[in-house]
């Protein structure tokens, strides 16, 4: 079958540190979920190749790049993502390799399936695009472990791997109405009936009412 290739270029995507490798890796595998959402027994792969210094890596996961590649000066020569059936055949792959002087990174799309190539181009552009759901009023739990309450949440550029500009706003309760309640509980349920007392036996003196 003939092999079906697509350019694609990205300005926001690149693999020129590590930071850009993980996030770039997180935008296309997501890009591959969403593509192949109904499917099962498939499995994704990566190889990530750079140099430090005088070493040369070539990593089979991200993990791999992770464990190998943080905290280290590197240049990243490939990437290539691709998608598995059963670690044998495989669908439809994404390579892109470090861009010299150019604004935009390129990425290789191919496949022997056309539909596919298209798939993952309008997915990889739903994911650069995608922006939050509208969602119920819920708990979010940060990485610093404070946890923010209330249904004016929000997260702004939630792009994964990057630095999230995180936004919340939040209604904060003022204890003073309960404390009011209380007391004007206690003002009609004591304060009331004393006074009703007090009152009688004024006006029983007055008109000389032996009590």
């Amino acid at each position: 079958m003939a092999d079906i290739s697509y350019k694609y270029r990205d300005n926001e995507h690149r693999i020129d540190s590590y930071d850009n490798v993980v996030s770039t890796y997180e935008w296309i595998r997501d890009a591959l979920r969403f593509v192949f959402e109904d499917r099962n027994n498939l499995t994704l792969n990566c190889v990530i190749s750079f140099d430090s210094e005088d070493m040369s890596y070539e990593c089979k996961s991200i993990d791999e790049f992770k464990k190998y590649a943080f905290g280290k000066t590197i240049r990243v020569k490939t990437m290539t993502a691709f998608v598995s059936k059963n670690w044998i055949q495989t669908l439809v792959s994404i390579y892109a390799n470090r861009s010299s002087g150019s604004e935009q990174q390129e990425f290789i799309l191919s496949s022997e399936d056309e539909m596919l190539v298209i798939s993952l181009r309008d997915a990889l552009l739903a994911k650069k695009k995608a922006s939050p759901r509208t969602s119920p009023p819920t708990v979010i739990q940060y990485e610093d472990n404070s946890v923010h309450i209330g249904d004016g949440n929000k997260i702004s550029n939630s792009a994964i791997g990057s630095k999230n500009t995180i936004e919340t706003e939040c209604e904060i309760s003022n204890p003073a109405p309960e404390k009011e309640k209380v007391v004007s509980k206690l003002f009609w349920q004591i304060l009331v009936p004393i006074a009703v007392v007090v009152i009688g036996a004024l006006v029983c003196i007055w008109f000389g009412i032996d009590t």
